[in-house]
């Protein structure tokens, strides 16, 4: 049996940036790699988070969120 799925929301977040990668999961996405040195920039490397949602898990969870204010943990 072949799954198929949509992708809803693709991103890919700079991994010392944690406070756009726990927005992304208090939002309902999913970490799905995380490459080590994957980006230079100014000759340094940075490590790079892949974060995404699909539209099945949007319909599973999109009633119980409230966007109106989000509260960091």
């Amino acid at each position: 049996m072949t799954m198929r799925f949509w992708i809803l929301v693709y991103s890919d977040v700079f991994t010392l940036n944690q406070g756009v990668i726990q927005l992304h999961k208090i939002c309902g996405c999913e970490v799905v790699e995380e490459k080590k040195a994957h980006v230079v920039k100014n000759g340094a490397a940075y490590d790079v988070t892949y974060m995404r949602m699909t539209a099945e898990h949007w319909k599973e969870i999109r009633d119980s969120k409230k966007y109106e204010h989000i509260v960091f943990p």
